[in-house]
């Protein structure tokens, strides 16, 4: 049976609404159509197809059944027999015919959280008319934004079409989002949102007010404690200056020529409670700053106390070939565990219980060789600032503190303490990993 309805996939949301107050009407009303995924038009049908079927022994159920339980799983292959009924419906362009699933299609129309921009509705917001930060955006776009490379950098017009400003409107606050009236949009990899109202900075919302200064260090933007990442340099500078221009209170912070420059101020602000995406600690910027700094570290560890610092070199190598051999042996008993079960039961009983043996084996691999065992030398023989360097590089970005940069681990630790023994000779201090004292040649 096949069945057509034409079908104008219609949302509204409207309160009471009266001739005389129409703009009001605007506020509150919401339409959203459904587009085609190729053409974008929206003279779409709906179709509904159902067909019946009869359905007989499952092969696959009986062989799973079989994997699992034994000969007496083949009944599992009886379950789900009989006659079913199966309702396919999708959506029809009427201009350029092209069909796509139904399901598929509400849960993308789910997705795309409808916004407003002012320049798109302008004449359905005269409210907005005379709003001092509106009309100084307007003046900015005119005289310094449309006529430039900028203009096609961001925008100013709701595009679902545009993957990565579809993906920052969902890491937003969706109810807020659509409250707002948003005046332009710069999409990158989390992306920023500028409203009448406030920035949506990656998935954070910050008031005008609370913008207190904005700066660049590469292709990155930040915008107080948070980081933008923008295509190129170009557009980083250019996104500033346009901030600049319309948050007139927020300080320039200036072009960093070094991260530790950035550091400076991004460290002064204090890390937000909830978890973000654009917080600097988060980002690969930061990543990349502590790595460089574990190396420098290490280099001077390895020239200070270079007994130590070959011990716990050959320690790590010794873990590391100890995790290879483990790793080795779980694939052997893996594999061999699957070989039996194959011989005994069947195929697919194989493959389940080699992969099953094969997960708890690594997980029990991973917790012993994170144990004390296999970690204390690190204690016992790194300096305490090149352990937190590697603590911090090691975890999760969601988790880093984002507190550590040069000053703050000199200021917390000084430099590497160098050992050093005492000559009962002649009392001078010479190096503990030395045998004999440089300063008389007693033996130490």
């Amino acid at each position: 049976m096949l069945a057509v309805h034409h079908w104008l996939f219609r949302w509204t949301r409207c309160d009471d609404v009266t001739n005389q107050d129409s703009d009001a009407a605007f506020k509150t009303r919401e339409v959203y159509l459904m587009k085609c995924p190729k053409c974008g038009h929206t003279n779409c049908q709906y179709v509904s197809q159902t067909s019946t079927s009869s359905k007989g022994y499952g092969i696959c159920k009986g062989i799973c059944g079989d994997a699992l339980l034994g000969p007496m799983g083949l009944l599992c292959g009886l379950c789900g027999t009989g006659t079913t009924s199966t309702t396919n419906e999708y959506w029809v362009c009427q201009d350029c015919g092209t069909k796509f699933d139904a399901a598929n299609a509400e849960r993308e129309m789910q997705k795309k959280i409808p916004v407003r921009f002012y320049m798109e509705h302008k004449a359905e917001l005269p409210e907005f008319e005379f709003d001092e930060k509106v009309r100084r955006f307007m003046g900015i776009y005119e005289s310094s934004v449309a006529n430039t490379p900028l203009a096609r950098k961001i925008l100013v017009r709701d595009d679902n079409s545009n993957v990565f400003f579809v993906r920052q409107k969902r890491s937003c606050d969706k109810e807020l989002i659509q409250k707002e009236t948003l005046l332009f949009a710069v999409p990158g990899e989390l992306g920023l949102i500028v409203s009448v109202d406030g920035l949506f900075v990656g998935d954070v919302f910050l008031k005008h007010e609370d913008v207190s200064t904005i700066g660049t260090f590469g292709k990155v933007v930040y915008i107080n404690q948070y980081g933008l990442l923008m295509g190129d340099t170009d557009t980083s500078e250019d996104v500033k200056k346009l901030l600049q221009s319309f948050l007139i209170k927020a300080k320039d912070a200036g072009k960093f020529s070094a991260y530790e420059e950035a550091l400076k101020l991004l460290q002064t602000y204090p890390r937000p409670k909830a978890d973000s995406r654009s917080y600097f600690s988060v980002q690969k910027e930061y990543e990349d700053y502590i790595k460089q700094l574990y190396e420098r570290k290490m280099v001077i560890f390895s020239r200070k106390e270079p007994s130590k610092y070959r011990e716990f070199c050959e320690i790590e190598e010794r873990k590391k070939s100890a995790q290879t051999k483990v790793t080795i042996a779980i694939v052997v008993i893996s594999i061999f565990i699957a070989l039996i079960r194959w011989g005994m039961v069947g195929f697919l009983s194989g493959v389940i219980w080699g992969a099953l043996t094969f997960f708890v084996l690594y997980f029990v691999q991973f917790v012993y060789f994170d144990g004390e065992k296999w970690t204390g030398h690190e204690k016992r023989l790194l300096p305490e600032e090149v352990q937190e360097l590697k603590h911090e590089m090691e975890l999760e970005p969601m988790k880093r503190s984002g507190t550590i940069n040069e000053i703050y681990l000199y200021k917390k630790y000084g430099d590497i303490k160098k050992s050093v023994k005492k000559c009962p000779n002649c009392g001078n201090e010479s190096d503990r990993n030395g045998n004999f004292c440089n300063r008389c040649g007693a033996r130490l």
